[in-house]
C-alpha cells in the first residue's frame, strides 16, 4: 500500500503525533486539531507491534485531548495517563533484547514529560474545584492554601 499510495503510514503518524505536540507547546490547538484524526488512528501494524510505545503516546494523545476539550473531565484524562504511563514503563521495561534507537528515546522522554505535565494540571484544576483555603477539608495545605498531593497522585508522578 505504500508503495502505491506513496506513504509510509508509520512515518505519516509518527510525523503527526509529533506535529501535534509541538502545536500544543506552541499554544496552537487549531493546528494540532486538524491533525487529531490520523493520531488516532493508530495503524494497524503499530497496533501489533512489540514495541509498546505506540500505544503510549496514542493514550498520552487522548488524556491531552480530553483535558483540552473538556478541562472538568479530569478523570477521563487522568484514565488516560496512567494506561500511557504504565505502557511507557512496559516498552521501558522490555529487556536488552529490545534495543531501542536514539528517536525511540527522544519520544520516551517527551512522552514521559508530556505526562508530568499532565498530572500536574489535572492536579491543579482539582485543586481548584475544591473549597476555599479555611474551609474545613481534611488534609494539610501547602503554599497558597493548595492541598498536598495525596499518596495515590504522588505514586502516580514518581512512576512516570
Amino acid at each position: 500500500m505504500a508503495t502505491v499510495t506513496g506513504c509510509d503510514p508509520h512515518s505519516k503518524w509518527w510525523s503527526s503525533v509529533a506535529i501535534v505536540i509541538i502545536n500544543w507547546l506552541q499554544g496552537d490547538d487549531a493546528a494540532a486539531e486538524r491533525l487529531y484524526p490520523t493520531v488516532e488512528h493508530l495503524p494497524r501494524s503499530l497496533q501489533n507491534a512489540e514495541s509498546l510505545l505506540p500505544k503510549a503516546c496514542l493514550n498520552t494523545f487522548r488524556a491531552v485531548r480530553a483535558l483540552l476539550s473538556k478541562p472538568e473531565n479530569c478523570q477521563l484524562s487522568l484514565s488516560h495517563t496512567d494506561k500511557a504511563s504504565t505502557l511507557l514503563r512496559d516498552s521501558l521495561n522490555l529487556g536488552p533484547h529490545c534495543h531501542s534507537s536514539s528517536l525511540d528515546k527522544v519520544v520516551e522522554l517527551m512522552v514521559c514529560d508530556l505526562l508530568l505535565v499532565l498530572r500536574t494540571n489535572i492536579w491543579r484544576l482539582q485543586q481548584q474545584g475544591t473549597s476555599p483555603t479555611g474551609s474545613g477539608l481534611v488534609g494539610s495545605s501547602g503554599p497558597a492554601g493548595l492541598h498536598q498531593a495525596s499518596p495515590p497522585e504522588l505514586q502516580g508522578f514518581q512512576q512516570d
